[in-house]
């Protein structure tokens, strides 16, 4: 939030904008698709399988 407040601030004092810009805002809601795997109970079992072999290479 500091941020966009600081950022604000700077553009207001570079008379890049006026404070009255500010009184409506126009909101980009689009959702781009993103390629995120959700970890499957094959996927736990398999490093659950795995982390023993972890642990023993570690001591």
């Amino acid at each position: 939030m500091a941020l966009l407040q600081e950022s604000l601030a700077v553009a207001v004092e570079s008379r890049s904008m006026r404070p009255a810009d500010t009184r409506r805002v126009v909101v980009n809601t689009t959702v781009q698709p993103k390629n995120v795997i959700f970890p499957t109970d094959a996927k736990l079992t398999e490093s659950t399988v795995n982390f023993p072999q972890a642990i023993d290479l570690a001591c």
